[in-house]
């Protein structure tokens, strides 16, 4: 039975059976406070959006039920389990290591966060999952962390790439006895993470059909993105997503995966600025609701490298800090007055070559929604 429902007067979602310790407070003390009408908690479930009242059995559990001639049975309310505080907490102590600022239960409009990361480029959310629940509650709940200007990337204990997060920004990581012990730093391995590879259109590849035309088999060469053999741990991926060298792509069957932005880069310059993943917009699989700006540049000197070969290193306050790729500039907006021909006028980089108007990084930012670059400067040199 899925367990989610919105308590009305702060208008957030709720998972009732994985309620952090506040949360749970608050809805068992709604025990005898309920009245028909009185709209506190409505039933997402259904999409009839009933209300519900709080019950408690005889050996002390609670209960969110119906009222009678309504609903379709009880949904019970508990507190999250241990397991999903250490795999927040595990979060946290990764992003700090990388030099960001990192905290769970973060209230937004519409839900809370369990894991809030900023103090990078992109604003990132780690929704931990552990078990199965319905793709529509996922792609609701995705839509509204996007909404208050986090990328949601989810995480589960339970397989690399589970078919109920394929269509979100999403990882697995290797196994672990979570309920036993708080793993070490840098001891979980990231999984589910995607890999970009040119191959042949032919039968056996693409699911039998070309991913441009949807039809037979073209024989030409395209774009394929599959689950990677990983070489990260978690911690990578805690520091590499807020500084955007991981990001997502939407491939071309409506899969979502998380890549190095080198593979997000080379997948647009092959299939015509498709991959960008805004899922506020409604688009088709693929689509991107705003353009990249200019086309990358195609010399290979100028290319970021990719996460597979440049794990993230933790901080160190001692170690001198050197720039390992365009994420590491901070991302801080100049002035029109300020950027010179050959910067960007949204971060300053100057990295502008061929002819670009706009860096990689900041064109992919703009597109994903998490900068608005500035207006004249931004479309032109003057």
């Amino acid at each position: 039975m899925a367990t989610d429902v919105r308590y009305e007067p702060e208008g957030r979602e709720l998972d009732l059976a994985s309620l952090p310790p506040r949360d749970y407070q608050l809805i068992t003390g709604l025990y005898g406070t309920i009245e028909r009408g009185d709209r506190v908690l409505t039933c997402l479930v259904s999409g009839d959006d009933l209300e519900m009242y709080v019950k408690r059995s005889r050996n002390g559990n609670f209960f969110a039920a119906h009222f009678p001639g309504e609903g379709h049975g009880d949904h019970p309310i508990a507190p999250e389990t241990v397991e999903h505080q250490r795999q927040k907490d595990y979060w946290v102590r990764a992003a700090r290591t990388c030099g960001l600022d990192a905290v769970t239960e973060v209230p937004v409009p519409g839900g809370v966060l369990d894991v809030a990361i900023t103090g990078g480029s992109v604003a990132t959310d780690v929704e931990v999952q552990r078990v199965e629940v319905k793709p529509a509650v996922i792609t609701r709940r995705t839509r509204t962390y996007h909404k208050a200007g986090f990328l949601p990337v989810w995480f589960n204990d339970c397989g690399p790439r589970p078919r109920w997060l394929s269509a979100v920004p999403a990882l697995g990581c290797t196994r672990w006895s979570w309920d036993a012990a708080m793993p070490k730093a840098r001891s979980i391995g990231a999984t589910g993470l995607g890999a970009l590879r040119v191959v042949r259109c032919e039968v056996g590849e693409f699911a039998g059909r070309c991913p441009k035309t949807h039809r037979a088999p073209c024989g030409r060469l395209h774009p394929r993105v599959d689950a990677g053999k990983g070489g990260l741990t978690v911690d990578d991926v805690a520091g590499m997503i807020p500084a955007g060298e991981i990001v997502p792509l939407r491939y071309w069957n409506g899969n979502v995966f998380l890549v190095a932005s080198a593979d997000f880069y080379r997948y647009q310059d092959m299939t015509g600025g498709l991959g960008a993943w805004v899922p506020i917009t409604g688009l088709a699989p693929g689509r991107s609701s705003a353009p990249l700006g200019p086309e990358p540049c195609h010399n290979p000197t100028h290319n970021a490298p990719t996460p597979s070969a440049q794990p993230h290193p933790s901080a160190d306050p001692t170690a001198p800090r050197q720039a390992r790729s365009l994420a590491d500039v901070p991302l801080q907006r100049k002035s029109a007055k300020s950027a010179t021909p050959d910067t960007c006028p949204a971060c300053g980089t100057a990295r502008l070559v061929h002819g670009r108007t706009i860096c990689q990084r900041c064109g992919l930012l703009a597109a994903m929604g998490y900068l608005r670059l500035p207006g004249p400067a931004a479309g032109g040199r003057s």
